[in-house]
């Protein structure tokens, strides 16, 4: 399936997306962006990508993977509604993907924690932040309880072309337990309480991040 319109939305598979990688439109795929706001632009993101946001959520309804396109004047966000391969594709001006990507992790303010629940930076292990993500929602759900959170997200974002590390962030959220940023010290993971004030920075630092990365490569 290539870019088609449904309802008066872009949708497109996975497989036809990764074809489009770096490669012209075919016809089709333009007359279905032609007809919603900003479409072609979107085309344009995944024609010559600058760099790619993948972010994995795992909530009590599953977990699904989300992409960010960005090109030089919007991007394409590829959204995992359902079971499958399909994504609806989103056209977004650059300003706006910091509120999307936050809207996709359930990013925002939160009523009163449990008192029970202790809200001091704690090791992970490795099988922990597997556990995370595991498709498996009782694995999900036993990963996540000490920390008072009920879903995860998980984002890498890279420039195109960059030999930079990726940018990570990990996170657990609940309303039990608030959100807390997985870092790392001493060669081992460690959770942190944090805001989710301090979450929003930290997603809108990550354009600017990947700007200077993209200017290392194309050397502007």
């Amino acid at each position: 399936m290539s870019l088609t319109l449904r309802d008066g939305e872009l949708h497109v598979d996975v497989a036809a997306w990764t074809a489009m990688i770096g490669a012209a439109p075919s016809p089709g795929a333009v007359d279905a962006a032609r007809q919603v706001p900003g479409g072609e632009r979107a085309l344009a993101a995944v024609a010559h990508p600058l760099a790619v946001l993948q972010l994995e959520t795992a909530t009590p309804g599953g977990v699904r993977n989300h992409e960010v396109w960005l090109g030089s004047d919007a991007a394409a966000l590829l959204v995992h509604t359902a079971d499958g391969t399909d994504r609806h594709v989103v056209p977004l001006p650059h300003d706006q993907v910091t509120a999307a990507l936050a809207r996709l992790t359930g990013l925002g303010p939160r009523d009163r924690m449990r008192d029970d629940i202790p809200r001091h930076p704690r090791d992970v292990a490795d099988e922990v932040l597997a556990g995370w993500f595991a498709l498996d929602a009782d694995v999900r759900r036993s990963a996540l309880a000490p920390f008072g959170a009920d879903r995860a997200w998980r984002l890498v974002a890279h420039a195109v072309g960059s030999t930079e590390e990726p940018l990570v962030l990990v996170v657990a959220d609940g309303s039990d337990g608030g959100a807390w940023l997985v870092e790392l010290a001493d060669q081992a993971f460690v959770a942190a309480p944090v805001s989710p004030t301090v979450l929003f920075r930290q997603l809108a630092a990550v354009l600017p991040l990947l700007g200077r990365d993209v200017e290392s490569v194309t050397g502007r």
